[in-house]
């Protein structure tokens, strides 16, 4: 946002943004535009003034002058529908020049392009490697590892990631949720036709873990469980038919009855794990829509997100990077 005051007034200011190599006059346009804009807003101000004053003055007035009123605030009203449009326009003209101002650089940037700039400090050692794009980079450091399951319809990919030994333990909530367009006609409810299923654990005050899945049957969502959940834990659930016999596994079971507006009992509720699936899905949308052949990475990459959100991410990056080279 560019503060037109400041840039009326403060060269230094102007100076910031000229050094970003403007159009040739540019900042002048913007200027004049927003004289003749603020000449425009005060005459419309003024006859909007003078015509409340006016309709004021009819209601008070003697009746053999009512009319001579009436004529008055009737020409206030012609003039100010003759300025009001010219009034969006300037507005319209200014903006849209606005739009092709760059915010001003501050000080300290270095005048010219990217190949002007100088190199402050270099961490690590630079390699040379061709550029990759968002799916081979991950599948290259190990992030994400992409296999073809038999057991997904569709020839969705499964997932597996560098966290392989990673368990929940203490309280764990799990719960599924799926990734798709907002509105699908057909089938309604729980596995919505066209959209992708994926199941989440969630370790309270600790990290996530999602899974792709194929459907949400007791032998698809139990077989996770008992691989990413240990058997000391106690789970959290809603009353999903496929967490019955937890229980007889080994775990501590919990659940909250969604179906009768039962979303917490004490310490009991899958918060945890619905919180990620919202922000998952506010992330996800930025998108505007996802190939099914990538989602996977995406979704992997919110997980990662979401598990170093307290993290410096550069250096938990980075950190990645050295444990699984790119080479």
């Amino acid at each position: 946002m560019i503060d037109l005051k400041r840039l009326r007034e403060e060269p230094e200011y102007r100076a910031g943004i000229e050094r970003k190599r403007v159009a040739d006059g540019l900042l002048d346009r913007v200027l004049e535009a927003d004289d003749a804009r603020r000449v425009l807003l005060t005459e419309v101000e003024e006859l909007r003034a003078r015509q409340n004053a006016a309709s004021k003055e009819i209601g008070r007035a003697p009746a053999d002058e009512r009319d001579a009123k009436i004529a008055a605030a009737s020409a206030l009203k012609d003039e100010l529908a003759t300025k009001e449009p010219l009034l969006a326009d300037a507005e319209a003209r200014l903006r849209e020049l606005l739009l092709q101002v760059p915010n001003p650089a501050d000080a300290s940037v270095p005048v010219g392009g990217e190949d002007d700039n100088e190199v402050l400090r270099v961490v690590g050692e630079p390699r040379e490697a061709p550029a990759l794009d968002h799916a081979e980079f991950g599948a290259r450091i190990g992030f994400v590892e992409t296999v073809r399951a038999v057991a997904l319809s569709a020839g969705r990919p499964a997932t597996r990631s560098v966290r392989e030994e990673w368990r929940a333990f203490g309280v764990v909530e799990v719960d599924e949720s799926w990734f798709g367009a907002r509105n699908i006609r057909g089938k309604r409810g729980r596995g919505a036709y066209g959209k992708t299923t994926v199941f989440g654990i969630f370790e309270r005050a600790g990290q996530v873990y999602t899974e792709i899945v194929p459907d949400c049957s007791r032998a698809t969502l139990q077989g996770i469980i008992r691989g990413r959940v240990d058997v000391s834990s106690v789970i959290n659930s809603d009353g999903w038919r496929s967490y019955n016999g937890l229980v007889d596994l080994g775990y501590g079971h919990f659940r909250v009855d969604h179906g009768n507006d039962e979303f917490v009992k004490g310490a009991v509720h899958i918060n945890g794990i619905e919180g990620f699936w919202g922000l998952a899905k506010v992330r996800l949308a930025k998108f505007k829509g996802l190939p099914k052949h990538t989602f996977h990475l995406h979704l992997k990459e919110t997980e990662w997100r979401y598990n170093n959100r307290h993290a410096d991410k550069y250096k938990a990056l980075l950190t990645l990077l050295r444990k699984n080279p790119l080479s």
